[in-house]
């Protein structure tokens, strides 16, 4: 079993590296009696409920799974205005290697391209360096940063069609779809249209 460390804030519970909680009494006894993790109805993330000391009273809290784990293994010196990230776009994976903090703007939400996507007639797959982006086979590719997919401009430098974007942490990335698709589609050319007869 992984590391177990105390959660900041809940000196009564330890959590270990891939999100399991248990009472700091029952990891000091050897009794590995986890505490039941739930959804949460609106984000479906998983949550626990602990409690914690206020004023001489317990006080119930929950608190999201990947939240604890990383305030407890990716410490950082001031988590104000960053939340912590899914890397691999699994809610359900709260190891501590599929987690990290990024900063949050305003109320701004992470969201991400589906799984398969499907535009006239055309399949989508999520671009894996930047979830938010899908592409098909043509190089076309739809943005889902803001939640619903809107078409991504792109330039040319001679014959090669090429677009600039900003992931959720601010850096710059320039992509090439000729590229992207050789990885996904194992195409060494985005299609081209069939001629309208």
């Amino acid at each position: 079993m992984r590391k177990f460390e105390e959660i900041p804030g809940f000196p009564d519970y330890m959590i270990n590296m891939d999100g399991l909680v248990l009472l700091k009494q029952d990891y000091e006894e050897g009794n590995f009696n986890f505490l039941k993790a739930y959804k949460c109805n609106v984000t479906q993330k998983l949550k626990v409920t602990l409690k914690k000391e206020k004023e001489g009273k317990k006080i119930k809290s929950t608190a999201y799974l990947h939240t604890l784990v990383g305030r407890t293994f990716l410490p950082i010196f001031n988590p104000k205005g960053k939340k912590v990230w899914h890397i691999n776009r699994d809610i359900y994976d709260n190891s501590v290697e599929n987690l990290k903090w990024v900063p949050l703007k305003g109320k701004q939400e992470f969201n991400y391209a589906p799984e398969k996507y499907v535009k006239n007639n055309r399949l989508y797959i999520p671009i894996p360096k930047l979830p938010f982006l899908s592409i098909n086979s043509k190089g076309d590719v739809l943005s889902f940063k803001s939640g619903n997919p809107k078409p991504i401009k792109q330039r040319l430098n001679g014959k090669i069609s090429f677009f600039d974007t900003e992931d959720y942490e601010g850096k710059r990335h320039t992509v090439y779809p000729h590229v992207i698709i050789r990885e996904l589609f194992g195409k060494k050319k985005p299609e081209k249209e069939a001629p309208s007869v």
